[in-house]
This record gives C-alpha cells, sequence and structure tokens, in this order.
C-alpha cells in the first residue's frame, strides 16, 4: 500500500520532543554495525562517518552499547563504561550534531547470551538463572551457541545497576540527547522475566525505555529494582516505553 500525500507530508514535518526540536518524526532504530573491532571497544571514525550520514532522520537512536565489560556478547560492539570511550562517542555526537541531527544512545547488556570467548579472562556470562537460554552468540569468526550462565547474585545486581548508571552518565556527558534502554527481545532484561524451557511457546516481552536528560517512574515491576535505580522515581515529559508480545 503507497503511503499517501498527506501521511508522508505529516511524517516529514518536525515534532517537540520535550527540548529537542526534531526536523521530522522518521526515527532510526538501532542497527548492530560491529565496526568497534578493538580490544578497548572504542568507536572510530568510520562510525561518525556513519552516524553523520544518517542524520537525515529526525532522531537516531545508537546501535546497542555496552555498559560495562561484563555486558558484552557480541563482537566488535562498542562500549560506554570508561572515560575512552566517552570521548570517542563525542566525536560522533558533535559529527551528527553539526548536521542538525539529534542521537539517543542504545545501552545494551546481554546477561546470559554470551560466551567465554568474548571475554579476555574467559569468565562466564552472568544471567538471571543458570539456564542456557540457547542462542547463538557472534564471536570473532563466526557463532557459537551460548552455554550456561552464572545465576547472579545480590552483589552482582547491584554492580549491574550500577554501571547502567555509570554509562548513562558518561553517554550524557559524552553529548548524547538522551538514552534508550535495551530491555527487550533475549537480553538481560528480559531473562528476568523468561521461562526458558519453554520452547514451543515463547513469548517475549519487548520493553525499550527512552529517556531524554531527566528521570523515569518505574515502568517494569518486575524489574524494579533496576530501573529506578538507573533512572530515579520521578517522571520525565520525555520518557516513554513500549511493550510488545512476539511468539515464535
Amino acid at each position: 500500500m503507497n503511503m499517501s500525500n498527506q501521511a508522508r507530508n505529516a511524517l516529514l514535518t518536525p515534532y517537540q520532543l520535550g527540548d529537542l526540536s526534531l526536523r521530522n518524526r522518521i526515527v532510526m532504530a538501532p542497527l548492530t554495525r560491529t565496526r568497534a573491532e578493538n580490544p578497548g571497544h572504542v568507536p572510530n571514525e568510520l562510525m561518525v562517518e556513519y552516524y553523520a550520514q544518517r542524520t537525515s532522520a529526525g532522531l537516531t537512536i545508537s546501535e546497542g552499547t555496552w555498559v560495562s565489560e561484563e555486558a558484552q556478547g557480541w563482537y566488535g560492539v562498542p562500549g560506554i563504561y570508561n572515560e575512552e570511550q566517552a570521548q570517542a562517542w563525542r566525536r560522533v555526537t558533535d559529527a551528527v550534531h553539526a548536521r542538525g541531527g539529534r542521537i539517543f544512545v542504545q545501552l545494551w547488556h546481554q546477561g546470559g547470551v554470551s560466551h567465554p570467548s568474548v571475554y579476555p579472562d574467559s569468565r562466564q556470562p552472568v544471567a538471571p538463572s543458570a539456564i542456557n537460554p540457547e542462542q547463538l552468540v557472534n564471536i570473532r569468526g563466526g557463532q557459537v551457541m551460548s552455554g550456561v550462565p552464572r545465576a547472579m547474585s545480590k552483589e552482582d545486581i547491584r554492580r549491574t545497576v550500577a554501571d547502567f548508571k555509570n554509562a548513562s552518565r558518561l553517554a550524557l556527558d559524552a553529548g548524547f540527547d538522551g538514552i534508550q534502554l535495551q530491555a527487550g527481545y533475549v537480553y538481560l532484561f528480559n531473562q528476568f522475566l523468561h521461562d526458558w524451557p519453554v520452547r514451543d511457546i515463547l513469548w517475549m516481552f519487548h520493553f525499550d525505555v527512552i529517556h531524554h536528560r531527566g528521570q523515569l517512574s518505574t515502568y517494569l515491576r518486575p524489574m524494579g529494582a533496576i530501573v529506578p535505580s538507573i533512572y530515579g522515581k520521578s517522571g520525565d515529559e520525555n520518557g516513554g516505553g513500549e511493550v510488545v508480545q512476539t511468539a515464535r
């Protein structure tokens, strides 16, 4: 079905998102590009060029970005958990802003959908339970099947909460206009909701939280110990959430 001229014109009209003025209502979704192929997971000049070329969208959501070394589970994905990475992301955000664009970072933790080979010390990935999610993990040179992760302790959860808070601070300091939390598909946050052994009918609750330079209320009660610690207890007019159920 062809989009009507009226709908097309509406899509291209400016939009006010809180105090952000977007040139149109188009949002570029996160796309994993695997171009940070270096030991430090540092964004590079190719990524600066990539994001600068896509500023015709009103808002760009970055590729998923690790909140810690422990969060990783996909070769070539960048991080936002130390100053070197934040300074490299600053080159990206400066390039986007120079062309009149706006950009949010997507914070990511893969939980048990990972593999010891992605870590320098070959550690076990962490997850809510010691249950193999049975997912393919993208490593250098190919894919391997996930294994049994280590069940998170209370201290692990506290550390992970602190990792998200740290990544959020670094992202805003690096010039991102806002934050999206990757809380869907088969990754860490959604692993708290999954009954992994049920394979025939698997309901996947997709919950993306958009945060714009403020604080969000608790949106997902099963993760109530994590989300409020990242975003705080007060609401933000530029926050939003989406819940989508899909089955396979």
